[in-house]
């Protein structure tokens, strides 16, 4: 057996080292190859999943427009559009100014107020130089008879008339105004006299503050008589404003009787229905034009116009008298009509909401209504109830036509006073 041959120990370590060297070489390049390969792999798949779902989230806006405009028909917009209304639109409620006109032939004045106030007149008693009426309103109900002493929240109109022989009205004035001076607490206020004007006639007045009410007394000489116009409101300071103007208003509607005579009378009587009164021998009944604001619902008797203030047919002063008739429902039924019969051809020929007022009047010895601002062609109207039968009535109205103002509104006040059914 041959010898062995020795071999050296350093040499075979160092070949044992290397050989586990380059193991851990060799699995670390297959561990990678591994492992890209399943990167790969899963890349593929994502590409396969997940690629035609970005290319059709890309193309599916252009494929939705393609398809609206080539396959898909639509349907044209049609917008309705509501139709304009061009016409005046006719209001269900319009406030109405209802007041109560009153004519004192004891005072030789008349009055309007609002009809939520009271009126009462104190006659004089045989050999009293004092004549006096009183209009007057309590916001607190209850009262009977609502004086300055028990006046708690509204105001007192008092209007009176003395007989005076010996004192001027400087002097009177005066007098009343030192009688305030004791009547008054220390803490009222009362102020110069100061001149003005009422109803065109010359008037001194004064006001007295915080004497358990305000005051304004207003004092001229009419008729040979002195008249007292004294305006006295209560309450807190908001509504004690509202009151005096409520007394400011009712001052405007005093109308003192006309003094000059009206000259030579005739007579008009009408037979069936029958009725008459007196208008001024001057004026014509042939002169002028005037029809009934609501056409074919009454019938023409007379127009009268005053050739005093004569323009031509249609501008004038004139009075026109005219017959309505009604079936059912009766004269306050056919009234409430007419009021919005005139109410709508007035918001149609005018285009706006009309101001309204309403005033209870006496025509003759009948109540009757005034209409004053319903009418398109400012004509006032009046409204009398005559005749009721079984199934129908008959109703006077009357048509003012005034252009000129106060000196017409005193010859047709004498008309409507002399009238007799």
């Amino acid at each position: 057996m041959p010898d062995e041959i020795p071999q050296n120990p350093d040499i075979s370590a160092t070949k044992n080292q290397n050989s586990t060297q380059e193991i851990p070489a060799i699995v670390d390049i297959q561990e990678r190859e591994r492992l890209y390969k399943i990167k790969k792999r899963n890349f593929v798949f994502k590409l396969l999943v997940f690629g035609p779902i970005l290319i059709l989230l890309l193309l599916s806006p252009f494929a939705i427009r393609f398809y609206k405009e080539h396959f898909v028909r639509n349907r044209p917009v049609v917008q309705e559009v509501p139709p304009e209304d061009t016409g005046p639109k006719i209001p269900e409620n319009i406030d109405v100014s209802k007041r109560t006109q009153y004519n004192s032939d004891l005072l030789k004045l008349s009055v309007e107020y609002p009809q939520v106030a009271k009126l009462t007149t104190n006659p004089p008693l045989e050999g009293d130089q004092i004549k006096e009426l009183e209009i007057a309103f309590e916001k607190q109900n209850g009262q009977e008879t609502i004086t300055e002493e028990n006046l708690k929240e509204g105001y007192i109109l008092r209007i009176s008339a003395f007989t005076i022989v010996q004192r001027t009205l400087s002097q009177e004035v005066l007098v009343k105004k030192d009688f305030f001076k004791t009547k008054c607490p220390e803490s009222a206020t009362i102020s110069d006299v100061s001149k003005t004007t009422f109803n065109s006639l010359p008037a001194e007045t004064f006001e007295i503050n915080n004497c358990g009410a305000d005051y304004k007394l207003t004092y001229l000489q009419k008729w040979g008589l002195l008249y007292e116009f004294a305006q006295i409101y209560k309450g807190d300071i908001g509504y004690r404003q509202v009151y005096r103007a409520a007394t400011d208003d009712i001052m405007t509607s005093v109308k003192f009787y006309p003094e000059a005579d009206t000259g030579p009378l005739e007579t008009f009587t009408n037979k069936n229905p029958t009725f008459s009164f007196k208008y001024p021998k001057g004026f014509l009944s042939d002169c002028c034009e005037m029809s009934y604001p609501i056409l074919d619902k009454a019938i023409k008797v007379v127009v009268f116009g005053d050739p005093e203030n004569f323009i031509d047919k249609v501008n004038y002063d004139g009075i026109g008298v005219f017959i309505g008739t009604f079936s059912e429902g009766g004269y306050d039924n056919y009234l409430n009509n007419q009021r919005k019969a005139l109410i709508d051809d007035y918001v149609v020929v005018r285009g706006e909401v009309p101001t309204l007022e309403e005033t209870s009047i006496m025509v003759g010895d009948r109540n009757a209504t005034l209409l004053h601002g319903y009418t398109w062609n400012g004509n006032d109207l009046v409204y009398v109830h005559l005749v009721n039968n079984i199934n129908s009535g008959k109703s006077l109205i009357i048509s003012i036509k005034n252009t000129s103002g106060e000196s017409f509104k005193a010859k047709t006040d004498e008309i409507l006073k002399s009238f007799v059914f």
